[in-house]
């Protein structure tokens, strides 16, 4: 997206200048990619920083940083207005089995399994905010899922169930129980729920294939 100098908003289409200064959908698309790739980039130099010098960066700040074509729309452009607040969450303590909690991530929380961990830093590295195996509640009673994402543009809350142990005796019949729930309780599979198995995780591009076709799209 490019701002010409009468101000008014184009994309380019086949070399071709394509207005699109009254398409306020598609203009939030481009503020929304902008800010994702921003924050995917100021991440990663994080990554290689000692603790004490990581910085964080406001919505404004980010926003600031941008190229001057993204400086003038409000803040609901780019992210769901909750979504500082998402960011300043901590998952609730569990007591449950704290010593497998063995696998650190970026996040600075530690998880049960590597595959877990994997997830969570590829959530953490595109900006998504999320707890740990934190309660959401129903109608009827708590659910614990793996992790629970909240979607930056929609707003929407997104349970992400990941089964790992489908070698284990009795851990398939659990599995099928666990999305039975999820089912029965309403729960729509790649709209508010996600499941990821081993083979997603060994495929590299999987995992950020779910991330970008569920959580970071704003059209869901």
């Amino acid at each position: 997206m490019k701002r010409s100098g009468g101000g008014f908003l184009y994309e380019k289409v086949k070399e071709k200048e394509v207005g699109i200064t009254n398409d306020e959908k598609l203009i939030m698309q481009y503020c929304r990619k902008a800010l994702v790739l921003f924050l995917i980039k100021h991440l990663k130099k994080q990554q290689s920083l000692p603790a004490r010098e990581v910085v964080t960066l406001s919505i404004k700040e980010i926003i600031a940083a941008l190229s001057k074509s993204y400086q003038s729309f409000p803040l609901h452009y780019y992210f769901h207005s909750q979504y500082n607040d998402w960011l300043k969450m901590k998952s609730p303590p569990t007591t449950f089995h704290t010593e497998n909690l063995k696998y650190p991530t970026l996040k600075g929380i530690s998880v049960r399994s590597k595959s877990e961990s994997i997830t969570a830093n590829h959530l953490y590295t595109k900006g998504i905010p999320f707890l740990y195996e934190a309660p959401f509640k129903t109608d009827d009673k708590p659910i614990y899922p793996d992790f629970l994402l909240f979607c930056p543009y929609t707003g929407r809350l997104i349970s992400w169930e990941h089964f790992g142990a489908l070698h284990q005796d009795g851990y398939e019949r659990k599995m099928r129980d666990k999305i039975q729930l999820f089912h029965d309780l309403g729960f729509r599979l790649f709209h508010n729920v996600i499941y990821s198995f081993e083979s997603d995780i060994e495929d590299a591009n999987r995992i950020e294939e779910l991330i970008e076709r569920v959580v970071l799209n704003p059209k869901l």
